[in-house]
């Protein structure tokens, strides 16, 4: 079989990723965002973990809320599972998201880029939702503000 233009190969496909974010909202229902100031990709989104082998999504939820701006949460409940498929650049992924709540007067007061994150992340934001480009973030704050609206997804839109 020849593969042209593409560096996946059929008979072996990549392995699949597992991520969980976070949405955290501030009183006034703005988002929290970080930015990463890779070289490569300097951009704002909500804390996102890559889960390890064996970890379930709503652990890898705490640990990237926790690395990313200190924030504990005990059981984050969960809003959407997007999945994108794989490319020639990436490996399918499913994405869960997680809400993470809305923080007390103390919780924003207390919030801080940890220093081992702060080489990796800039800065921390509360984003107004009407301004978050992410279709998955979008979709996420669509079901916690109705319990109706679809829960899966793929790549950001309902799926179906």
């Amino acid at each position: 079989m020849l593969l042209l233009y593409s560096t996946i190969d059929p008979l072996f496909p990549p392995g699949r990723c597992v991520y969980a974010q976070v949405v955290i909202r501030d009183p006034d229902g703005d988002v929290l965002q970080t930015t990463t100031n890779a070289a490569d990709n300097c951009s704002w989104d909500i804390p996102t973990w890559r889960a390890l082998r064996d970890q379930e999504p709503h652990e890898a939820a705490r640990i990237a809320a926790r690395r990313d701006v200190t924030l504990e949460i005990l059981a984050p409940a969960l809003l959407v599972v997007d999945t994108t498929p794989a490319s020639n650049v990436s490996a399918e992924a499913y994405w869960f998201v997680f809400d993470g709540g809305t923080l007390t007067a103390q919780q924003l007061t207390d919030l801080s880029l940890p220093t081992r994150k702060q080489q990796e992340h800039d800065n921390l934001r509360f984003a107004d939702p009407d301004h978050i480009p992410s279709e998955r973030t979008r979709a996420a704050l669509r079901h916690l503000a109705d319990p109706s609206a679809p829960v899966l997804l793929t790549s950001g839109h309902p799926a179906g």
